[in-house]
């Protein structure tokens, strides 16, 4: 029979309790039910067009030309994963891939009319169905806005 393992208690940092780490915790699990939550909202809108959340993403990226390192910074994802999603996004006639006229080793990714269209399609299935605008007053998703920037660093 397997033996449990418990937890070493960890002690908390100057200036928290128990208590206070135990609600870090209970909020931190909020937090990532809300991101799933949000994320299969993006992954249905973006399902409507034939694309996955990624692609969608990859697709509001470039409403503004973007320089392919640039994207796959953007998206947190390496190179080659970029190269396969904009080679999808081509095929499909919502991007386009250019040599950047000041450095010749350096490709640009612009969104095509179609991709516009495509993201402004998505965008409006999301701000439909968003508990962002829904379930929150302007003056909340400000100070969400400033808590979550204040998180990223």
């Amino acid at each position: 029979m397997a033996r449990m393992v418990q937890p070493v208690p960890v002690p908390p940092p100057p200036g928290e309790t128990v208590e206070s780490l135990h609600e870090a915790r209970v909020t931190g699990e909020f937090f990532l039910e809300v991101a799933e939550h949000l994320e299969g909202m993006v992954a249905a809108a973006a399902r409507d067009e034939g694309l996955t959340a990624l692609e969608a993403r990859t697709l509001q990226y470039v409403i503004e030309a973007l320089p392919q390192y640039e994207l796959a910074r953007r998206l947190a994802v390496d190179p080659p994963r970029v190269t396969y999603l904009v080679r999808r996004l081509r095929a499909l006639g919502f991007v386009t891939r250019e040599v950047d006229r000041s450095d010749r080793r350096v490709r640009v990714i612009a969104a095509t009319d179609e991709g516009r269209q495509a993201a402004e399609r998505i965008g409006r299935r999301i701000i439909e169905t968003s508990p962002l605008l829904h379930a929150l007053s302007p003056a909340e998703r400000a100070r969400l806005h400033r808590l979550l920037e204040k998180l990223r660093g």
